[in-house]
């Protein structure tokens, strides 16, 4: 399913507590502020490293358990001695593997994803994994190395307001006045252009920057959600339950009848639901919020003319932007459909013209065999290994210049 929404929550959840910038390709990249992963971490101490040892695990994984003297705990009860474990793959060893250095490390409790028993029982692909971490201290948000720096000599940090931080004592001053903080949530913003967070993580596309649920975000969702663009609704709906309190309540509880909808894709062609965004991320919100909500309804299936509306228009858009050299497309029209399991696959018929020359193409989806029209040219199949990928046949043979166009455009390959 493709959800411009979700897709970047999911970039976010990869990249918050860490950085990676690829030049070469538009990315969603994000980082924390201090005060968020101090909020976020269950142990937040200076000190030491005195003891590292590397552990093997299945392929080339690699365990390092650690072993901090601790000179301050500025969150949590570290003692005298806090062990984490850094979980990695063959990498350059990091500067804050050498010893004698000050570090300043932020340490949350390893999230177990199934019980012992059910990893032993084959539930998950990497059982060991699961088994060897269960019950440790590991880097805040996943096995990040980010939440393990060097005192001496900083990654790139910033406050909540995004000012950046560089000096030792600001930043153990900044994490001393958060250890208290009882905030438990966080939201993520987007770096405004040409800043200094936007210049060092930019690659391509958004930038966004977490910081504390603080209570002054409350108001900035409560007027969202009288917006009249429903994508602010949708956000106002999700990021409210963040925020307990009656108005928060009256303001989800008036956006469970709002009828804006969004579509979820099964493929490039083909709709797999239709939710109702706003309503159901208001729904959620109460109930994390642990109220009270009657069961109704938060998506529906789409139409057949929905469907084939959708179908059509994807590939109309699709052959306008890949068409050259006069040709157009004279028709899109739907062909067999069968059901195979749960989902019905639609031949699509799309006929070019480029004056007097008129052609045929059949897009086949792969569930329906290589073999379903053998008499005629076969232009290749477009992502074979992906969802919704089809095979183009022509009816008769077409020109060289259109079919190596079509075969670039749309990235054909014969199998």
């Amino acid at each position: 399913m493709r959800n411009l929404t979700p897709l970047i929550q999911f970039c976010i959840a990869l990249t918050a507590l860490f950085h990676t910038t690829t030049p070469a390709q538009a990315a969603i990249n994000g980082t924390a502020s201090v005060e968020w992963l101090t909020c976020s971490s269950k142990i937040v101490a200076v000190g030491r490293i005195s003891k590292i040892t590397s552990v093997k695990g299945p392929g080339d994984v690699i365990y390092k358990d650690c072993i901090l003297t601790v000179s301050e705990s500025i969150k949590g009860d570290a003692g005298k001695e806090v062990s984490f474990c850094y979980r990695h793959f063959p990498e350059k060893e990091k500067s804050w593997e050498k010893p004698g250095q000050d570090l300043l490390v932020f340490l949350s409790a390893w999230k177990d994803r199934y019980t012992d028993e059910e990893a032993r029982g084959g539930g998950f692909s990497d059982p060991y994994y699961e088994i060897r971490m269960h019950g440790k201290l590991v880097p805040a948000g996943g096995q990040s190395s980010f939440c393990i720096m060097t005192l001496s000599n900083l990654p790139d940090l910033f406050d909540k307001d995004m000012a950046r931080i560089a000096d030792r004592e600001a930043v153990l001053k900044l994490c001393r006045k958060w250890a208290s903080s009882p905030i438990v949530n966080s939201i993520q913003e987007e770096a405004p252009w040409d800043s200094e967070i936007q210049r060092k993580y930019y690659a391509g596309s958004s930038v966004l920057f977490e910081v504390p649920a603080e209570e002054k975000h409350r108001v900035r969702f409560l007027n969202m959600a009288k917006s009249a663009d429903h994508s602010e609704r949708a956000t106002a709906a999700a990021e409210l339950g963040k925020f307990p309190g009656n108005e928060t309540e009256e303001a989800l509880r008036s956006l469970l009848i709002d009828q804006s909808e969004r579509t979820w894709t099964y493929a490039n062609d083909t709709i797999a639901k239709i939710e109702y965004g706003v309503r159901s991320a208001a729904f959620r919100s109460l109930q994390q919020l642990g109220k009270p909500v009657e069961p109704m309804a938060l998506e529906r299936q789409p139409t057949a003319d929905e469907q084939r509306k959708y179908r059509q228009d994807a590939w109309l858009k699709s052959f306008k932007e890949g068409l050259r050299e006069g040709w157009e497309v004279a028709s899109i029209r739907d062909g067999e459909t069968r059901a195979i399991g749960s989902r019905e696959w639609t031949v699509v018929l799309i006929q070019l013209v480029n004056g007097g020359e008129k052609y045929e193409l059949a897009l086949i989806p792969k569930e329906l065999g290589k073999d379903t029209v053998p008499d005629h040219d076969y232009l290749g199949i477009n992502g074979r290994d992906s969802q919704g990928a089809r095979r183009f046949y022509s009816r008769r043979r077409i020109p060289d210049s259109l079919k190596t166009r079509l075969v670039q455009y749309f990235g054909l390959a014969i199998d």
